[in-house]
């Protein structure tokens, strides 16, 4: 059960003391009984038919002691009778225990084992309880778990299990199989500390703090290039509502849900050498991520993902540097996760595209040229605006004059018409010829003409 209804969900209230070390050590108290009361019946068996045998025998035996050498090896012979039963039982003790390790190293394939008789003789009989101070030395070995890497594949809770007593460290936390399937989940928290069974494996261990994974891929854009695209990503497992309520004293908080969801989250994948390897959680969310930044980057072409807020090319979405591009692209991601029960989500990604040279050179001759063009067009409409202006100008001056003259001959009388308007129109073209503004305004050939007209005048009266 991995979904998340609260109605459905695991309860992990007691995971964590789902074993503890006392409870075990009764039980080892009751297999050392099933183990060694046979065995302890048979030898005394043995030994008293060995004991029966020397006395029937001992006056046949005690026949010819004269000389000392009789003597030891009268002596000899009873000790023989007497411990014979004893002897076999311990030499098949070390040559079953020395069956079960080989067979154990070629099963396990830990050849490479050094403490191999301690793990099967804990393993087979345990530890039984005794009374205080004398707990100290049966009690099972601690697992000191303060960093993924504490745990190996090679280390023995990993591939035989438990007994033993498991210090889990902030920031950690550890899936546990039994007979491969799944058992539990543990991690930091309050004491007990949690008790690994004997029946239980370490499967995987998780670390809850933010992880940080770099690589690179080589997408192809929708118009058939090849980019190289460098991908930072940072993620996490998630944790719940309840998980961080539970979580207070922790640094990291640690969802046991969210771990088992993130450990089951896995796939087989293929080496660099071609051999088949089971891929961790990260390498999961990392498979998420490329996908979907690489269906990204074949939906849109070369413009569409360099430039996304340029006119006349149209809306483009495929800007992975605009930062709100960027926040909706990680929510996608997020709602594909989880609705994958991944276990994890993605905090945060960055993102650095390099097109081929090629393209990038002629991109950017392209787009050189779109900006002399967009330049000229600016130019051109300046040049058009000034033009515009200068003859707005001029009419405006000429209007004014018209006006002029206009409000002049409205005070002229019409009987005496030709001196009086010769007048009033030197004085006009007089005062307007003084304005540097209508000066350049009007052509060449007009004032030449007024000069002519003003001296005409001027000589007449």
């Amino acid at each position: 059960m991995t979904t998340n209804t609260n109605a459905n969900l695991p309860d992990y209230s007691h995971w964590r003391d789902f074993h503890s070390a006392e409870a075990e050590h009764w039980n080892d108290l009751q297999r050392i009984g099933r183990v060694l009361v046979p065995i302890l019946l048979l030898l005394f068996v043995a030994t008293m038919v060995a004991v029966n045998y020397a006395f029937l025998h001992a006056f046949d035996w005690t026949k010819n002691t004269d000389t000392r050498l009789e003597g030891y090896w009268f002596t000899f012979r009873l000790a023989i009778t007497f411990l014979s039963p004893l002897l076999v039982a311990i030499a098949s003790i070390v040559l079953l225990y020395r069956a079960v390790i080989e067979y154990v190293k070629v099963f396990y394939n830990q050849p490479e084992q050094k403490n191999m008789l301690s793990l099967i003789q804990r393993r087979l009989l345990g530890k039984p309880p005794l009374p205080p101070p004398l707990t100290v030395a049966t009690r099972y070995p601690f697992v000191l778990v303060k960093e993924p890497q504490d745990l190996k594949e090679d280390h023995w809770v990993r591939w035989l299990g438990g007994p033993a007593t498991l210090v889990i460290y902030d920031g950690i936390a550890l899936y546990l199989e039994s007979g491969g399937h799944f058992k539990r989940v543990v991690g930091p928290g309050s004491p007990p500390m949690p008790f690994l069974d004997r029946n239980e494996t370490v499967k995987a261990v998780v670390d809850l703090r933010p992880q940080v994974k770099n690589g690179t891929m080589n997408p192809w854009t929708k118009d058939g290039i090849q980019v190289e695209m460098k991908i930072r990503m940072e993620c996490q497992i998630n944790a719940s509502e309840k998980a961080l309520a539970e979580s207070q004293n922790l640094v990291h908080p640690f969802d046991p849900i969210a771990v088992k969801e993130a450990v089951e989250y896995t796939a087989v994948k293929r080496d660099s050498t071609g051999q088949l390897y089971e891929s961790d959680w990260l390498d999961g969310i990392w498979g998420q991520v490329t996908g979907f930044l690489a269906r990204h980057i074949s939906c849109h072409s070369v413009d569409e993902i360099a430039l996304a807020e340029l006119k006349n090319i149209g809306p483009s979405h495929g800007n992975l540097q605009t930062f709100q591009l960027a926040k909706d692209h990680l929510d996608k991601i997020n709602h594909d996760l989880a609705a994958r029960k991944c276990g994890a989500h993605v905090t945060n990604i960055h993102v650095f595209l390099k097109f081929p040279k090629e393209v990038e050179e002629k991109r950017i001759a392209y787009w050189q040229s779109e900006r002399k063009k967009l330049t000229s067009i600016q130019d051109s409409k300046a040049e058009a605006d000034g033009i515009r202006i200068c003859e707005e100008a001029h009419a405006q001056a000429e209007r004014d004059m018209l006006n002029a003259i206009i409000e002049r001959l409205k005070r002229v009388d019409p009987n005496n018409l030709t001196e009086p308007l010769l007048l009033s129109l030197i004085q006009i073209l007089d005062n307007n010829m003084d304005d540097p503004l209508v000066r350049p305004l009007m052509a060449k050939q007009s004032l030449d003409l007024l000069e002519q007209l003003r001296q005409v005048l001027k000589d007449r009266f």
